[in-house]
This record gives structure tokens, sequence and C-alpha cells, in this order.
């Protein structure tokens, strides 16, 4: 059994071809690999951690770009739908699967040329646009609730099944957690997450807050800033007298591959609103301050916040209206108010999908079969 993956540019894109691998590999422990990304991606890092063969081709955006870098992506996209056709002859895969980003189009242009089926995975409630085009065709469609297929063509096979989540974030335990990252009984973890590729506006939010969250003798911050703008933060905080080094209750990392971890062992967490960190949220049950990212194609992360907001889940701020003091307030209101915080958690373990992975991994295999 041969299966292709593809996505990237982000975390969200890469975790959740990662996970479903992880799950084809349970129920099929024969399974053959290739990924297709980019060489300048996240993935060409988290593919070969993860210990998947990976192979590049030539990308770029062409929604919501200027007429000059529309003719760039246009340009990278020919040469990479040369570059994926010559992989998938090589490759000669049973089923492709799409996890979205810009590589997914030339992969699946070449996979529609060469009569190779494919899937679909988009964990947004606002599909982005490759997936709206390549659903037309796709043998399989997988959304995060029924109400996100809406957005998709008529006569599309939709499959709403949930967002997979890395069986370790699944299955982390958080006393475990808790103890490797060296907290006690009484501490109170707060777990910054702008995203793989960072967040200028969290971030300088995120700085001016924790003063004031870091007067409680009981509260730590985990601040994940993003590599791009690691150096940045540090310095924002050393302005604002707080030297990482040396700050009690302080922790700053450019990326964290102990990610489950974190996720495990925190009290609240503030974050972006992408797919795969919704559902991560979901399935820890872990109370969020949530922050979407604005400039997202089609205002997808705001659609994904507001699905969680309106059960209860989560509090969500605009970007617009995002300050330090807010922030502040807002994890301090949290932090003195268990009750709601349980509550929150049990809202989002009622929207959770734990399974999604598995159920995803065997309708991709179904089709991989059915081939054959």
């Amino acid at each position: 059994m041969r299966v292709l993956l593809t996505g990237g540019g982000t975390g969200g894109h890469v975790y959740p071809a990662l996970a479903i691998a992880d799950e084809i590999r349970r129920l099929e422990p024969g399974a053959r690999f290739l990924f297709v990304g980019t060489a300048q991606g996240i993935e060409a890092d988290l593919v070969p951690r993860a210990g998947l063969p990976f192979a590049t081709i030539a990308a770029g955006g062409l929604v919501g770009t200027s007429l000059v870098q529309r003719l760039r992506g246009a340009l990278k996209m020919a040469v990479g739908v040369w570059q994926a056709v010559r992989h998938l002859r090589r490759f000669r895969p049973d089923v492709v699967l799409a996890t979205g980003g810009y590589v997914s189009g030339p992969v699946l242009l070449a996979a529609r040329f060469l009569g190779i089926p494919y899937a679909l995975w988009e964990g947004n409630a606002f599909p982005g646009a490759t997936v709206r085009l390549f659903s037309r065709w796709a043998r399989a469609v997988f959304i995060p609730f029924p109400e996100a297929g809406r957005h998709f063509p008529p006569g599309v096979k939709l499959f709403p099944l949930g967002n997979p989540v890395r069986r370790e974030v699944l299955e982390a335990d958080r006393e475990a957690a808790r103890a490797a990252l060296g907290l006690g009984p009484g501490d109170r973890l707060v777990l910054v997450v702008p995203g793989s590729i960072g967040a200028r506006g969290l971030n300088r939010a995120m700085v001016e807050a924790a003063p004031r969250l870091l007067a409680r003798p009981e509260v730590r911050i985990l601040h994940v800033t993003g590599a791009r703008q690691h150096g940045e933060v540090i310095g924002l905080y050393r302005q604002a007298g707080m030297d990482p080094e040396g700050t009690p209750g302080l922790m700053v990392r450019p990326y964290l591959h102990e990610m489950p971890l974190a996720l495990a062992a925190a009290d609240l967490a503030v974050t972006r609103a992408g797919a795969t960190t919704t559902a991560e949220l979901a399935v820890r049950g872990l109370p969020a301050v949530v922050i979407p990212f604005p400039y997202a194609t089609h205002n997808h992360q705001e659609y994904n916040a507001r699905a969680l907001a309106d059960r209860g889940g989560v509090v969500m701020i605009r970007e617009a209206e995002l300050s330090g003091t807010r922030l502040a307030e807002t994890l301090l209101e949290l932090l003195d108010n268990p009750d709601r915080r349980a509550a929150m958690a049990r809202a989002l373990r009622e929207v959770a999908r734990d399974r999604a992975g598995e159920e995803i991994a065997a309708q991709v295999l179904a089709l991989a079969r059915s081939r054959r």
C-alpha cells in the first residue's frame, strides 16, 4: 500500500498529515509513504523528524497577493506540477492525501493528470481556495463538522469526521508533563503559542501582560514565540525589565517540539485559531484565550474561533481589540475562576473528536484498496 501525502507552509497543514500517517501505519503496518512539500516550509524539518520520506517541489501563492506575486506564484506552480508528476510516477501511489497549503495545488493537478485518486482534508470552518477547487474531483473530503459542508460545491463527497490530532497530544499524561516542566501542585501554567510562524501583535500583547501575571507567585508563563520573532520578543521582554534568562516563572522559546507535554501541563492557553490548534485545545479540554489571525484567507480563523467561543470553550478577542491590558485582565479573571475554567474544559471536550485520525485513515486506506 503506497500513500502520498502533501501539505505544508505551517504546522497546521503538516501535523494533521503526520497524525493520519501514524494511524494508517497502525491499521496497515506495511504501508509505504512519501511526503511532498517545499524546501522552505516547516514540513522540511517536521517530516524527516517524524521518519517519513520527503521530497520537494516548487510552489507559490495565487490568492490574496499582488499581480507580480501571482505571476511568480503561477510560474512556481507550473514548475511544481512538472516536479510532482515525476514524484508520482516514481513512487506510484495508490492514493494521494492533501492537507492544504500552496504545495497541495501542483500535486493535486499532477494526480488528476495521471488518474490517481486523491482525498482532501480541510480542518477549517471555512475551506481554503485550493480545497474548494479540487473538491469537485476528490474521492473524499474530510471536514471538521457538518456545518462546514455548506461552503463546498454540490455533489462533493463530504465526511465530517473531525480534525486529527497526534497521539502524543491525546495520550500525554498531565501529572507526568507537569513534573517534566518542574511545576508544583499550586503552580498555574499559561501556555502562549502564536503559531509556528509567530504573531507580532499577539507576542507584543503578551509581553505587556506578563508583569501583571508574574506578580502572582503561582503563575508560570511558557511563551513559544515562533522562530522568526524570537529575537524580537526577547528584546521586548528585556526592554520591559524582564530578562527571560533570569525572570522567575518566565520561559521563552522559539519553537517547542515537546508541545504535547506543554498542552497536557497547561492550565490556560493563549493561541491563534488554526484548525490543528483548536482541535488540540478540544481534545485536551484546555481553556484558552484565542486571537484569530486577522489576515487568514477568507478570515477562516475567526470562523474556527467562533465555533468554540459560541459553545463557551474559549474566549475570543479580535486582534484589532487586543492590548496587553485586556489580555492580562482576561487571563487573570480566568485564573481566578476555576469553576469557569472547568466549564470551558467540559464545553471543549464535548466537541472533541478523539478518533478523527483513525477514522480518516480508514477511509484513505479504503480508497487505496479500491484502486488496487
